[in-house]
Formats: C-alpha cells, sequence, structure tokens
C-alpha cells in the first residue's frame, strides 16, 4: 500500500503545476509533533514497547515562491520497556536535545492543498538510563551526540491566507553518525562506541509521522 502512496505521490509532482502555495518573502512561523509507538506482542509472557515523542517548533523564511530555508531546535523523550518473563522487567529512558537547519519545497495541488519534500541537517546530544526494576545495583547511564541528514515528505492544506496544517513522513531516507559513551554496572565500566547508518523507512512511513502547523508572516 506505501508503494502505491508514494507512486502516487510522485505522478501529482510530474502532473500539476499550480499556483504558488508559499509567496517569496515570507516568513513561518510553526512547530512539528511526532509521535511513535511500538508494540510487540509475541505470546505471553514476552513483551515490549517503545514510545517516542518529538517537539519540535521552528521558523523559516521563503527564499522563493514554495522555497522554504529554516531552523528547528527539538526536544525528544522516548521510553523502552521489555518483560520476558524470567528477568525483571526493563526499562530504558532516553532525553534528546537537537537543532535542525532544513530547506523545503512545495508544490501546490489547487483547492488550498499542497505536497513537499524536505531536506534537513541536524545535530544532537542525548542521554539515556536504564534499569532493572526491583534491582537498584543494575543500572546503564550513557550519554553521547549524532550528528543525521535526512529527506522527509508530506502534503499540507492552507486553512486561511496566514495558517497551515500539514502532516509528514519522517526519514523517508537518512545517513547518521553516532558517538556515545556508556557506564553502570550492566556494562561492567565505561564503553565508548561510534557507528554509522544508512537507511530508509519507505516500508513503515505510516508508523513514522508527525502533525504541525505553521503560521505566515509577510
Amino acid at each position: 500500500m506505501n508503494k502505491y502512496f508514494y507512486l502516487l505521490a510522485a505522478g501529482l509532482l510530474l502532473v500539476y503545476t499550480g499556483r504558488a502555495q508559499v509567496k517569496k518573502g515570507e516568513s513561518l512561523l510553526g512547530g512539528n509533533l511526532y509521535f511513535q509507538k511500538v508494540d510487540n506482542n509475541p505470546v505471553t509472557p514476552n513483551n515490549s514497547n517503545a514510545t517516542t515523542t518529538i517537539v519540535a517548533p521552528s521558523i523559516g523564511k521563503a527564499m522563493a515562491d514554495n522555497l522554504v530555508v529554516g531552523v528547528s531546535p527539538f526536544y525528544g523523550y522516548s521510553k523502552w520497556v521489555e518483560a520476558d518473563g524470567s528477568n525483571p522487567l526493563y526499562t530504558l529512558k532516553q532525553w534528546s536535545y537537537g537543532l535542525t537547519f532544513f530547506v523545503r519545497r512545495y508544490k501546490d495541488l489547487g483547492h488550498n492543498f499542497s505536497i513537499f519534500a524536505e531536506g534537513d541537517l541536524s545535530g544532537d546530544y542525548s542521554r539515556q538510563k536504564g534499569s532493572y526494576e526491583g534491582a537498584n545495583s543494575l543500572f546503564v547511564d550513557s550519554k553521547g551526540y549524532s550528528a543525521s541528514a535526512s529527506l522527509n515528505g508530506g502534503i499540507a492544506y492552507r486553512l486561511t491566507r496566514r495558517w497551515m496544517v500539514e502532516t509528514g513522513f519522517r526519514s523517508l531516507a537518512y545517513a547518521a553518525y553516532t558517538h556515545s559513551e556508556e557506564d553502570g554496572s550492566i556494562t561492567q565500566g565505561l564503553q565508548k562506541y561510534k557507528s554509522f547508518h544508512l537507511g530508509t523507512n519507505l516500508n513503515n512511513a505510516l508508523n513514522n509521522f508527525s502533525i504541525g502547523c505553521r503560521y505566515m508572516l509577510n
């Protein structure tokens, strides 16, 4: 199903040549709220679940019709819980703070609708804490930073001359570098990690979506 959605979106880009949705010189104030929940339900008593929430206000400037350049600070929180029926419940929490520079291109579809593609460059700092329930001596504490580039897309609707709402699909393609340091009783001393990832979320785009709004300033 996802495959046909992207084929349709690509076709609309080629067919429609509509009017400017965002005019040169306009400033855009707004933000996005991103939420993801993954609930794995294998045969009881094994289970695990994870939730992620990201809040990202933004400010941008239309450098040309339908072309916006901007910046977005963000804050994220995630929680992962796992139980396997024999070991104590394990909980891992993560807090993230970062900044994203973005370039967004809109394509007007008419009737106040438009689709957009966005390229992002991001950097962030994160902190993780994990522990086993009822076992205070078993814990992990890590911190690190990362840099990433990603391609995102979505659909926008202009409610009024000033207000626009949108839904977006995050990290349709991405590349990321991560450096982290991990300490605690579980790791048995300080451990350092470096990693580089390339990937795509095309197969599960509907599980990685955000909602947001934009306010236009002349």
